[in-house]
């Protein structure tokens, strides 16, 4: 230790410098360069991580968008002329957060806010955390265009990547899972004409109703689960959606009149 050379290190970006022209490993840099205790510690702990951008593709070895991202809230507050209040700061830095994100992914910004674009695209997927959130991994089923849930079991087996969930319908439940005719994409019609539509069916009972939906004769815009689709948007009951109420209606105005 007493013979060693040590090298002059002002900044951090120097030490990464001599540790790669000297192949230096941790203690190598630790013994050889003249570092602060406070520094020296901060290699100590993050050594692996400073290496990240040799590992991976697209990972810069510098600091430069950290300092963009910086910028632009720094620019705003000169616009707002430091008037900011907390919830509006944490307002702006998650709309920022997406924009960046967009912005370095080269996705349009105004696209996803319309969801005509994912978050997923011109990235690995390996580099995704985790699982999409719902919305996102909703709009990257329906551009599949499947049509049946048998379809998506071979297409889960086989294609699916990593950042979509097996089990949507489980890793989703409490995040805007409805059923699995709203996760693959068809396009329902609204409550009253596909109420409408299927009264004219002359369903008599659940019986009847049950043969209808699972016999394949369901078409694509009216939903498999109609009391969860129309939850909110008019869902009374059964006999309600098959017309069976007002059928007896009828039946006993006509008793009366007679």
């Amino acid at each position: 230790m007493n013979n060693a050379v040590y090298f002059k290190a002002d900044t951090m970006m120097d030490v990464l410098k001599i540790a790669y022209k000297k192949r230096y490993t941790l203690n190598n840099v630790v013994a050889h360069i003249s570092l602060n205790s406070w520094k020296r510690d901060y290699f100590m702990k993050h050594w692996e991580e400073l290496w990240t951008f040799l590992h991976y593709d697209n990972v810069p070895w510098n600091n430069n968008n950290a300092k963009a991202g910086v910028k632009a809230f720094a620019m705003h507050r000169r616009g707002v002329k430091g008037q900011m209040h907390v919830r509006g700061i944490i307002e702006y830095l998650e709309m920022l957060t997406v924009s960046q994100t967009c912005r370095y992914r080269n996705i349009s910004f105004l696209s996803f806010l319309r969801r005509k674009k994912g978050i997923w695209e011109n990235v690995l997927p390996k580099t995704l955390p985790g699982f999409l959130p719902f919305e996102q991994a909703k709009l990257f089923v329906y551009r599949l265009k499947l049509q049946t849930k048998l379809q998506w079991n071979k297409w889960a087996a086989v294609e699916r990547p990593s950042f979509i969930p097996p089990g949507p319908d489980i890793t989703y439940k409490d995040d805007g899972w409805i059923d699995w005719d709203d996760w693959m994409g068809f396009g329902f019609l609204p409550f009253t004409k596909a109420r409408t539509f299927m009264r004219k069916l002359q369903l008599k009972n659940s019986e009847e109703y049950i043969a209808w939906r699972t016999g394949g004769k369901r078409p694509s815009n009216i939903p498999y689960n109609p009391e969860k689709t129309y939850k909110h948007t008019g869902w009374v009951n059964l006999r309600n959606w098959l017309g069976i109420a007002n059928k007896e209606k009828r039946k006993k105005k006509i008793r009366i009149h007679d």
